[in-house]
């Protein structure tokens, strides 16, 4: 649900900051359960099911194809921790794609100013159902997948050591889950807007009203046309916010504004909000009713907002992810049909690996393209996959 059209409708909002401190320790407390939880279950399964000792599983791991693939690299345990998380981002992705009503223009790839993790971030305010459904799915696959790979290697350390690290992010995700229902069963909101993970998030309540002295829920109605608005437009225009061609939609053949004589610039729009354009006033970046003209505090004129929209990095970003997937399936399977396997030489080929597609998901990222970045991430679970099946 679009935010503007909730507080339109009288939603009340209310601004959550979450204590720091107090996230950190539950995130901690989550992170050692998720740990803990997994070696003591394949303990159970290994020993108390499969009779297995610690001897005969290792002596099991010497014929097993998939932990001889992990411990003939240190590097391959790396890859596949690379994959992982990109895999359980990717669902979080998809996830977020499904319920959100503007799709791909309502999210947003970006780094959280706290911690620097990595998050799929949605504009939109959703129902508490989504949010978890966003959050508690893709948990559940990786978790489990992960407890697969466990079984798998035979209790290998290095996957322990992958399910060590990725239980951070997982734990990180699960702590915004239980804030969540917390949230849900105290206030009783109806909409929530995840605007920095756990640590802000923005709650929408819908607010009744007397009708023949009974209290009844408002309806809950989208405004605009039948086929709601997106809420971001690209253009080409001026950026300049004194121009008179702020916001205004050039051709694409006009390189310079005609106006002031600025340079005219791909821009991202919002479409369906009006705010005041003085910077120095206090109602900048603020939603204003649309019908509003000038800023009721400072006078000056009223208009959308446009933000630089920068496309330089997304042919780049696809050109290494495919070129960089083609390039090392391609000297795996020379290897494997030479059977060349000298470990220096492995190392050093892993080691590229990573420098390549991390340098392409990284350029992906910072485009802030989709598909640069989907792009990016499927070149590395291809060539992940390819090298574990062949």
């Amino acid at each position: 649900m679009v935010k503007y059209d909730l507080r339109r409708q009288g939603f009340a909002v209310t601004e959550r900051k979450q204590n720091r401190d107090a996230i950190t320790a539950l995130w901690v407390i989550f992170t050692v359960v998720l740990i803990v939880g997994n070696i003591l279950s394949v303990n159970v399964f290994f020993t108390s099911i499969m009779g297995y000792d610690a001897e005969a599983l290792a002596d099991m791991r010497i014929d097993n194809s998939f932990s001889l693939l992990i411990d003939s690299s240190p590097f391959n345990i790396m890859i596949i921790i690379i994959g992982i998380y990109f895999i359980y981002l990717g669902l979080k992705l998809i996830m977020t794609i499904f319920v959100c009503s503007d799709k791909f223009r309502s999210i947003k790839l970006k780094l959280l100013s706290v911690n620097a993790v990595p998050i799929c971030h949605c504009r939109e305010a959703l129902t508490v159902k989504q949010t978890v459904f966003i959050y508690l799915a893709p948990f559940i696959i990786i978790y489990f997948a992960m407890y697969a790979l466990c079984l798998l290697s035979l209790a290998d350390l290095f996957v322990f050591l992958a399910i060590f690290i990725m239980s951070f992010f997982l734990a990180f995700d699960l702590t915004l889950v239980v804030y969540v229902l917390y949230i849900k069963a105290k206030y009783k909101v109806d909409y929530i807007a995840i605007d920095h993970h756990i640590y802000e998030i923005t709650t929408y309540k819908n607010t009744y009203v007397g009708r023949n002295k009974k209290a009844i829920k408002s309806e809950i109605k989208t405004f605009g046309n039948k086929y709601k608005k997106r809420m971001y437009e690209h253009i080409n225009t001026c950026l300049n916010m004194a121009c008179a061609n702020y916001t205004v939609d050039f051709n694409e053949s006009v390189k310079i504004c005609p106006a002031c004589g600025d340079k005219i610039y791909k821009a991202a729009v919002l479409s369906n909000v009006v705010t005041c354009v003085n910077p120095a006033c206090g109602n900048y970046g603020h939603e204003l009713n649309l019908d509003m003209k000038a800023c009721p505090l400072c006078g000056a004129k009223t208009g959308k907002l446009a933000f630089k929209f920068d496309e330089d990095l997304k042919k780049p970003a696809v050109i290494i992810s495919i070129t960089a997937a083609a390039l090392f399936c391609l000297i795996h399977l020379i290897m494997a049909a030479n059977r060349i396997n000298i470990a220096p030489l492995n190392n050093i080929i892993s080691l590229a690996g990573i420098i390549a597609f991390g340098i392409a998901v990284y350029m992906g990222f910072l485009s802030k393209d989709k598909t640069a970045f989907i792009a990016a991430v499927a070149s590395v679970l291809f060539t992940v996959v390819f090298v574990v099946i062949t």
